[in-house]
């Protein structure tokens, strides 16, 4: 940055918020152009907080805020490789990022990531009017930032490529946390956004690739708070990502004694979230939503009752019981034949 640019944008920042609201606009377009126009060149830590600081301070106010967002969804999508699909390689990412000339330093991506976080989670006057332009955004540049930092050439101890290490879970908690604050949103296409978003991230996430308590907090936030159940569409898609994401981590997880109490919570919670689900979609005709939920948890149950399943901690056919006995409620656990053979055995 040159010398004389960097000075005056210091003096602007400098200046008192009650100045800025009145420049809010001017101040937002000109930080926009610069972004837009000369992000590649902004190489220290300093440059880009001092850039990530009046994007920040004009943003507070409505007159420059669009103006923000835009140059920063304009730098990221100019930026950009294409997102990784679930199961993909970490390589084969890496290997686009890298075909795709990224511009961006990894502090200059980290401020955008958190600036679109804001816009997220409404921390401007809390509007979300942008929410849904962010998401995509903030998924993108999370995957940049992931491919930037990775040590791609770590193996375990079979020697084997350790693919897809989460190298700082602050920022994947914050991230994974903006996906879900927009899953509950009453807007039924944002929640339905955020459920996909929500979806790639937390299933691209390699279980090992966490700590436990990093995957607690996260279920933990899943199992207790979720879309109205009067949002068949993104409940239907929320309650399949939550069962999924069980399955996926509970051999993992209750290993460790130690877990079980946070498990537990969690369990629970998830056999409330279906059982509100089993209970509105009796109402009348059975609905989309009654049949899915009937299906994800049979599904559940009979994997959980499998003896391999968590390599015989027996946390798992616990939870399975506490699911099936929501089944159990409205009359539908003909299906959990496994699980039902478990436990009578």
């Amino acid at each position: 940055m040159r010398q004389y640019l960097k000075s005056s944008l210091k003096l602007l920042a400098d200046l008192p918020m009650e100045f800025v609201k009145h420049i809010s606009d001017r101040l937002a377009c000109g930080m926009a152009i610069i972004l837009r126009g000369r992000f590649c060149q902004l190489e220290t830590s300093d440059e880009w907080n001092l850039v990530g600081d009046l994007l920040d301070r004009a943003a507070h106010f409505r007159s420059g805020r669009r103006f923000v967002f835009d140059g920063i969804a304009s730098s990221v999508d100019y930026a950009l490789c294409p997102l990784p699909e679930v199961g993909s390689k970490s390589t084969d990412v890496l290997d686009a990022v890298e075909n795709d000339g990224v511009k961006v330093t990894y502090e200059g991506g980290y401020i955008l990531v958190k600036l679109l976080t804001y816009f997220v989670f409404g921390k401007y006057d809390g509007d979300i009017s942008m929410r849904r332009l962010a998401m995509p955004r903030l998924e993108k540049m999370y995957w940049i930032l992931f491919h930037m930092s990775v040590d791609h050439s770590a193996v375990d101890e079979h020697n084997k490529p350790m693919e897809g290490m989460v190298p700082d879970e602050e920022l994947w908690q914050i991230v994974a946390s903006a996906f879900h604050e927009c899953s509950l949103s009453d807007n039924l296409d944002t929640s339905r956004q955020g459920v996909g978003c929500m979806r790639r991230f937390l299933l691209t996430t390699k279980p090992d690739s966490m700590s436990d308590v990093g995957w607690i907090t996260i279920l933990y936030s899943l199992s207790s708070r979720r879309p109205s159940v009067e949002a068949d569409d993104a409940r239907i898609e929320y309650c399949d990502l939550l069962g999924k994401i069980l399955l996926l981590l509970l051999p993992k997880l209750s290993q460790r004694s130690e877990n079980w109490d946070e498990l537990t919570a969690i369990v629970k919670q998830t056999a409330e979230v279906f059982g509100e689900n089993l209970r509105a979609g009796r109402r009348g005709n059975v609905s989309p939503l009654f049949e899915s939920t009937v299906q994800t948890v049979t599904n559940m149950c009979n994997v959980m009752s499998l003896s391999e399943f968590d390599g015989g901690a027996g946390f798992s056919q616990w939870a399975g019981e506490a699911l099936l006995a929501e089944l159990e409620k409205v009359g539908a656990s003909g299906g959990a034949v496994m699980m039902i053979a478990a436990i009578t055995r």
